[in-house]
């Protein structure tokens, strides 16, 4: 009987182990406010309850299994949320942020397979204070030169995550046919540790006559402790059209809070103006947290066309050449 009752011991604590190594995690944030944007040409729009003002609403899956020897399995399943409707996804994709399966390892980094951002998009918002979301994202003055190119989000990726070295990081990633068909390719190598952050990156978007988009991007940031300024300069090609982008921005501590600023520039060739022109984007903005996943934020951004540029802030239209001005303030909770 003992040794029936050792032995039961034994396995169990062996099975234990192993039920440990397998978690999945449900993850989110709810992001609401009222917003107010006026595009010259337009009326104003006024949202007394507006979604994603200061930060991407979202629902998440994430779950890792230990395959033991250092191994593990990853998988993300991340859908975008309309908050104050209720919708959840893009259309009619559900999971339309992020659907990836990976396997990882310390010694040799990640394998990532499904819908992803690609390398290059990390590298530029990586050095947004604004991480690229609500009303300042820099890539709202982006153009994508008439090409549809993907730089964002795409389809059918593979991509490869070396593991942090000294500091470095890096990480290749390629799409045979996107949503639109659009074959993508990408890459970024950068360097934090410390107060450090620099980083470059590079993607191509080509359609399926073998026309290239191509985008690259330079940035880094330093945290002074008091002020952590950041810049990054990206440069966009397609044929004969080009644009160059400058974004100079900061963040520092301020009253228990966080204060951000940004100057985003963009210029674009003769041959663009046909269709575009030049445009500034200004934005200043304060959040407050309440805890540590609750925050308090306002927000304002102004947005100066020139030529035939009809870069916004949101709403559904502007005229060209007009003016896109916008305040919001929010509350953001995640969980």
């Amino acid at each position: 009987m003992k040794k029936t009752l050792l032995a039961s011991a034994v396995l169990l604590a062996a099975a234990a182990p192993a039920l440990a190594q397998s978690s999945v995690t449900i993850y989110g944030v709810l992001d609401l406010g009222a917003r107010s944007i006026k595009n010259d040409g337009y009326s104003t729009d006024n949202m007394i309850a507006k979604d994603g003002s200061g930060a991407a609403s979202r629902l998440g899956f994430k779950g890792t299994e230990d395959l033991g020897g250092g191994l593990k399995a990853e998988f993300v399943l991340e859908s975008g949320l309309t908050a104050n409707t209720g919708t959840a996804g893009a259309g009619s994709r559900f999971w339309d942020r992020q659907a990836t399966l990976s396997l990882s390892s310390a010694s040799w980094g990640e394998i990532r397979l499904g819908r992803a951002k690609t390398s290059n998009r990390l590298v530029i918002d990586a050095f947004d204070p604004w991480g690229s979301v609500g009303m300042p994202d820099g890539t709202r003055i982006y153009s994508a030169l008439t090409s549809a190119a993907v730089t964002n989000r795409v389809d059918n990726q593979i991509a490869y995550f070396t593991p942090t070295m000294g500091g470095f990081y890096g990480s290749v990633d390629a799409s045979e046919g996107s949503s639109n068909g659009n074959k993508t390719y990408s890459g970024r190598l950068g360097y934090k540790k410390g107060a450090l952050h620099v980083a470059g990156g590079y993607g191509e978007s080509e359609n399926t006559n073998g026309q290239k988009y191509k985008l690259g991007t330079l940035g880094g940031s330093y945290d002074f402790g008091f002020v952590t300024p950041s810049l990054s300069v990206s440069q966009a090609k397609y044929m004969g059209y080009e644009q160059t982008i400058y974004q100079i921005g900061a963040t520092a501590p301020l009253a228990g809070g966080t204060l951000r600023a940004s100057y985003v520039q963009s210029t674009v060739n003769t041959a663009a103006e046909a269709f575009t022109g030049d445009g500034q984007l200004f934005a200043v903005g304060y959040l407050y947290p309440l805890s540590k996943r609750t925050a308090l934020y306002g927000t304002a951004a102004f947005i100066k066309n020139d030529g035939r540029a009809t870069y916004r802030l949101g709403g559904t239209g502007i005229t060209a050449g007009g003016d896109s001005t916008g305040f919001d303030v929010g509350i953001r909770h995640s969980f």
